[in-house]
């Protein structure tokens, strides 16, 4: 289907640009979400930075249904828009296209107004900082932090969404790179059920699932070898299906990631830098 496109949101559950200095942008880490302050068409609102959405995305209940979305959990449709103004720090963007999409779910969990989503795409080509413990994403040069993190993994996109590969028992395995996860996730074909650990409800923009405790064993992430992954089950069964490429194994938690906190996307190179 030509409008098909792939957008999830889990865990509660390209605009070119070429950033010349430094651009330091606050966030609240709220339930594991990056929350930054977005001024849409003059009005201050709150978005999740999430680099698993394909689009900027802009809550309304009451979308045309114009787009089929690959989510998690199958299809679902929204709607087109466009906004005259955008800002974000220092990026000010005229005439930008959007989506639109009930994002009540979100809200929900959150207990707080979020208006939007914001995919990494938006602030490419740069180098993206992210420190967890600051709570500041900065945007920057690509020769500024690159040669002061342990651990590199190269990254492509598919969707607009970032996707690497992880080596488990001698296979190779698709994965996500998500800013909108709290949590780790993996089908449940890949790792052993946690019995020290209770199951969780998983929000996503269509609904609640329950997810099992497993502990994922041996795997290669780039330069990093993780003995056992603590993570949470959940089927891509219905995600695959509508996707024509890669098959999905799994979602990678950016926020649990690093020792230190700090994640740095190369969006030049298609490189992730961490310790």
């Amino acid at each position: 289907m030509n409008a098909k496109k792939l957008i999830y949101i889990i865990g509660l559950f390209f605009i070119n640009l070429y950033i010349g200095k430094a651009n330091t942008i606050p966030f609240d880490f709220d339930k594991g979400l990056i929350i930054i302050d977005v001024s849409i068409d003059g009005e201050k609102m709150e978005f999740v930075f999430d680099t698993g959405s394909s689009d900027i995305i802009l809550h309304d209940t009451n979308v045309n249904q114009a787009i089929e979305y690959a989510t998690l959990d199958g299809s679902m449709y929204a709607g087109e828009g466009r906004i005259q103004k955008l800002i974000i720090g220092d990026i000010d963007k005229n005439n930008v296209n959007i989506t639109t999409m009930d994002l009540s779910e979100v809200r929900s969990y959150l207990n707080r107004d979020i208006q939007g989503m914001l995919g990494s795409h938006i602030f490419s080509p740069s180098v993206i900082y992210i420190n967890y413990v600051t709570q500041e994403l900065k945007l920057d040069s690509p020769d500024v932090y690159l040669n002061t993190y342990k651990h590199q993994v190269s990254y492509h996109t598919e969707y607009g969404t970032p996707m690497c590969n992880i080596q488990h028992n001698g296979s190779s395995y698709a994965v996500l790179l998500d800013t909108g996860a709290s949590t780790h996730f993996f089908d449940s074909s890949l790792g052993v059920q946690d019995h020290t650990r209770d199951a969780i409800q998983v929000t996503t923009v269509i609904g609640e699932q329950s997810s099992e405790a497993i502990t994922v064993e041996g795997i290669a992430l780039g330069s990093k070898n993780i003995i056992n992954l603590q993570a949470y089950t959940k089927s891509f069964d219905e995600m695959n299906d509508l996707l024509d490429g890669e098959k999905i194994k799994g979602i990678l938690s950016i926020s649990k990631l690093s020792s230190t906190s700090e994640i740095v996307f190369d969006t030049t190179q298609g490189m992730m830098y961490f310790n």
